[in-house]
């Protein structure tokens, strides 16, 4: 964890004003820091997380997943408005689901009607949490990551609590 969180530091300083994946455009040249502390490797090890664990968690003007994983992985988040209905999309690179991981979860909530999980394997291993949102009630989306605990956390917020 200490290897991660230095080299994601050195990241940062490299590269200010790219402050997460999402800021990434092709063509784009950045800096990689490298790290010389074991010999014979030059960069930091990967090791494939998993999501464990999903809880969706209704509350008074909001609504809440937290997805829970076997190791930090900060995932790019984005809407697709184009589906029916509207999709919050979290793709975490480099890790797959738990293989006794629900792939479909009912939240029967207001604003989040549906939770499901999926994976690719090609070109790399990314897994796929997919929220079926009310685009309608939807006031703003705000996103947490705790790194030690390697929780990420997504909330829903309603339009009426603005």
């Amino acid at each position: 964890m200490g290897d991660y969180v230095g080299i994601r530091d050195a990241f940062a300083k490299l590269n200010p004003g790219i402050s997460h994946s999402m800021l990434l455009a092709p063509g784009v040249d950045v800096s990689v820091p490298v790290s010389s502390k074991k010999p014979g490797r030059n960069c930091l090890a990967f090791d494939e997380q998993r999501i464990v664990r999903i809880e969706f968690e209704t509350l008074a003007s909001a609504e809440m997943v937290r997805v829970y994983l076997d190791g930090p992985v900060l995932p790019d988040v984005f809407t697709l408005k184009t589906a029916d209905p509207v999709r919050v999309v979290c793709d975490f690179d480099g890790a797959l689901p738990q293989s006794d991981l629900p792939r479909d979860i009912l939240s029967d909530g207001r604003m989040v009607h549906r939770i499901r999980v999926g994976h690719e394997d090609k070109p790399f291993k990314r897994a796929r949490v997919v929220l079926d949102v009310e685009e309608n009630l939807i006031g703003r989306i705000e996103q947490e990551f705790f790194e030690q605990e390697s929780l990420f956390i997504i909330t829903i917020f309603d339009v009426s609590s603005h």
